[in-house]
């Protein structure tokens, strides 16, 4: 039974739902019978609609018992698999809670479920998280987060092995609804399992469609390099993690009047594999001043590939970054949830309503899973900012946002300081993802109000990047 935690103690039993899949269908029916806000339910119907399928909220795992991947004859461990147990509670949350505390308490009632109990009889390593999904403020914006209890007590109760949770979340006084469910995986998976970011053509495709006339005003530029050889001056694009070129684009308004293309890459792979990549593509558009603008990480490949170009090509380009971890992101130091959390970040909306990717869908299955190299390259230890900080030494521009918290001004976004549960502190400024000092690498670098997936909303970046000729 799913117990709040008041002042160290046991208190109200919560809403909950068991033996069912936690998907968004089974959320709607539990938070519609309890009293919730009106906007919790209404967006949660829409991310249903957003959906083929009822697994917008669920993940793709949750509706079946178990994804399993089998192990490596010879190496210990490497049989994972990841289980959503068949339970769901809803707690409301209120201004007055800075943080709010939440128990599981096994066998309660006689009648209660052991979710565990075939658990532990797996010789596998068990981890447990909670998958929290949070609905805020009166348009409701949303947070996720994978929450490790801060204990887990095993023994007898009752109806035989089981286990107690507690775990507690940092809410920071808003007002909201969260919708809980939990995650376990057994045994350990193999170092580095993700070679390429198998969500990246699912997402490209759906951007593609949705925003059509954007896609054929800036088109990609590996199938573009014929156009405009010679021409006196061009714009590259690059994105983000787990991002694609459009998800900025289409923020802006106007477009330079010059030739523009995007460079859609896997950001899975190692910066200096993307960055020689894009390199190349731009030697054979041919133009005889390119502008790079790239948001996110899409900036450390920018850097890399225009030292590329001077030294191999001996072309010299003009590169611009918003919101670049030119010294890391603690996101990418997030301990065991790190992937996970940048795939859920890697989400986008459209129309208002969260498109139900394959990345969302998925992310569960990567709590625990090490970083794929193209990520862990953002880690402010990692060997590739080491080497930006010694060998990249061209002039570049740089605009990096700050974050104001205005209670939910985000809309229908994510508020990644909660996702990370407030990875950043009180003191460190930041757009959400990037610390604030570590965008602000450039040789001329402008610090603007905004958040991480805000900055080509912000009207003196859209100027900017207008007025380029």
């Amino acid at each position: 039974m799913w117990r709040r935690v008041r002042n160290g103690e046991l208190a109200e039993v919560l809403p909950q739902a068991n033996n069912i899949q936690p998907t968004s269908g089974q959320a709607v029916e539990l938070a519609s019978t309890h009293e919730v806000s009106q906007n919790v339910l209404r967006h949660l119907r829409q991310e249903i609609e957003s959906s083929p399928d009822d697994r917008t909220f669920g993940a793709e795992i949750a509706e079946i018992p178990e994804v399993r991947l089998a192990g490596i004859q010879g190496f210990p461990n490497t049989d994972v698999s990841w289980t959503y147990l068949s339970t769901l509670f809803v707690v409301n949350v209120t201004e007055n809670d800075t943080a709010i505390e939440i128990a599981y308490v096994p066998n309660e009632k006689p009648d209660d479920p052991n979710f565990f109990q075939s658990l532990f009889f797996d010789n596998r390593a068990m981890d447990v998280w909670i998958d929290l999904r949070g609905y805020w403020g009166s348009e409701s914006f949303i947070t996720d987060a994978f929450v490790r209890p801060y204990r887990v007590t095993v023994g007898v109760f009752g109806n035989g092995l089981n286990a107690g949770l507690r775990f507690a979340h940092n809410t920071r006084n808003k007002v909201g609804t969260l919708i809980g469910r939990v995650l376990v995986r057994k045994g350990q998976p193999l170092q580095n399992p993700i070679a390429n970011d198998f969500t990246m053509s699912e997402r490209l495709a759906r951007s593609e469609s949705v925003y059509a006339v954007r896609a054929a005003e800036v088109p990609r530029l590996e199938t573009s390099t014929h156009h405009v050889s010679g021409a006196d001056a061009c714009v590259v694009w690059v994105h983000g993690t787990l991002s694609c070129g459009l998800e900025g684009l289409k923020d802006l308004p106007v477009l330079p009047k010059i030739p523009m293309y995007r460079f859609e890459h896997d950001t899975f792979h190692e910066i200096g594999e993307n960055a020689s990549e894009l390199a190349n593509l731009i030697n054979q558009l041919g133009c005889q001043r390119t502008y790079i603008l790239a948001h996110s990480r899409g900036g450390l490949v920018a850097r890399f590939s225009q030292q590329v170009l001077l030294s191999r090509y001996g072309r010299a380009t003009n590169v611009t970054t918003f919101g670049t971890p030119h010294m890391g992101t603690p996101i990418a130091d997030a301990a065991n949830g790190g992937l996970a959390i940048f795939m859920r970040v890697g989400d986008f909306v459209m129309n208002g309503i969260p498109y139900a990717s394959l990345v969302r869908r998925m992310a569960g299955m990567f709590v625990g899973v090490e970083l794929p190299p193209g990520i862990r390259a953002m880690q402010p230890t990692s060997e590739v900012l080491r080497t930006t900080a010694l060998f990249l030494n061209q002039p570049f521009e740089s605009w990096a946002g700050v974050y104001q918290d205005a209670g939910g001004s985000l809309g229908y976004g994510y508020d990644i300081d909660t996702v990370v549960s407030g990875i950043f502190g009180s003191t460190i400024e930041h757009d959400l993802v990037v610390p604030t000092l570590s965008a602000l690498g450039g040789h001329t670098a402008t610090r603007i109000s905004c958040a991480h997936f805000d900055y080509f909303k912000n009207p003196a970046v859209q100027d900017y990047i207008a007025s380029l000729i």
